[in-house]
């Protein structure tokens, strides 16, 4: 019914006077009815007798991107942009696309007009550092990611994306000076530790990523990640002592009482239950956050066979609203109660 109003509006309007408005909103309303193939012919017949109306081309690329129709969006939006080519958003969209086809000295284009607009973006500046990657050309692509590095330091996509396009051709030396350069004029930018000790456990170098992570523990020595990834290496290697001591370590260094989880998980992991039920009220006593501590006191203490503290645990979780099929386990607790208690029950009545 609503179709038909607006249809009979329509028909009204453009008998009163022929407009690429009138016959653009007539293609947007079959899209709205979900008339893919009505709205293409509308909007192409539209092209054809107003070929500078823009909202034509904007919304057959957008029909075409939505569809995943890669060949006739690029060809739609290549039309849109080169009647409005001031859109970095939608030149990074072409480039982007372009990319996928292996079309990259187009793609490149594309990124450069984005860029023209916004010397800073930071997706034409990783647009133009995978395409030249993609190139096999590493001098520019490290170049243009090192740049959207400079105008985004905290951003560690453009580091993680050098280090990967070098692995991937080869060019490891390449990878690790990359960083090394970067950690060397930028000591205070802590995430660069982090990818080199990635990019070192991957090369199979222990000692380095050992020495790298307590590089940045002692730059600051509160920085729970480079513990985690300390200690999640050490129980990679099998050295269980460390890895707790890493935990244990970051437990006692950092004020936040809340990552005590860490060594928890790690004491559960590895079935140390009475020992994980410990640090967590040592946390507790701490003013650890109980949302993210009770949980794994729930784990614990039910893997110990305590079942009225698991109960009772439960129950305060549940008044705070963590009720979660994921924390109960095999969610047979209080039939596993129950059972026990009829079984007390009955050896009473023997005796």
């Amino acid at each position: 019914e609503q179709w038909g109003h607006a249809k009979s509006l329509l028909d009204e309007a453009l008998a009163a006077k022929d407009s690429p408005r009138a016959r653009h909103l007539e293609a947007v309303i079959m899209l709205k009815q979900k008339h893919f193939e009505d709205a293409i012919k509308k909007l192409q017949e539209n092209i054809k007798n107003y070929s500078s109306y823009l909202k034509n081309y904007v919304t057959l690329a957008n029909i075409f991107i939505e569809t995943k129709d890669s060949r006739k969006a690029i060809h739609a939006l290549g039309q849109e942009l080169e009647i409005n080519p001031k859109q970095p958003f939608r030149q990074i969209k072409m480039a982007n696309m372009l990319l996928k086809e292996k079309n990259v000295e187009a793609a490149i284009g594309h990124y450069r007009i984005a860029l023209l607009e916004n010397p800073k973006n930071p997706e034409a500046l990783y647009g133009m550092g995978t395409a030249y990657a993609v190139g096999d050309n590493m001098d520019k692509a490290i170049y243009y990611l090192k740049r959207y590095r400079r105008n985004h330091p905290k951003d560690s996509r453009s580091l993680k994306a050098i280090v990967k396009f070098c692995e991937q051709s080869g060019k490891v030396r390449l990878a690790e000076t990359t960083l090394l350069d970067e950690k060397k004029v930028h000591p205070d930018r802590l995430d660069v530790y982090l990818l080199l000790a990635e990019f070192y456990t991957r090369q199979e170098r222990p000692e380095d990523v050992q020495a790298i992570l307590e590089a940045v523990i002692k730059r600051k020595p509160d920085y729970a990640s480079a513990y985690v990834m300390l200690g999640n290496y050490f129980m990679q290697a099998k050295d269980m002592d460390s890895a707790a001591a890493t935990f244990r370590r970051l437990f006692t260094t950092s004020k936040d009482p809340n990552t005590i989880v860490y060594l928890a998980k790690f004491y559960i992991q590895t079935a140390k239950y009475s020992q994980a039920i410990l640090v967590l009220h040592e946390s507790m006593a701490k003013k650890a956050d109980p949302i993210k501590i009770l949980p794994l006191l729930f784990t614990a203490t039910y893997k110990t066979k305590q079942l009225a503290k698991a109960l009772f645990i439960k129950e305060r979780m549940l008044k705070m609203g963590l009720n979660d099929a994921k924390y109960w386990g095999d969610g047979t607790l209080e039939d596993q109660i129950d059972a026990r208690r009829a079984i007390k029950r009955q050896v009473k009545l023997a005796s």
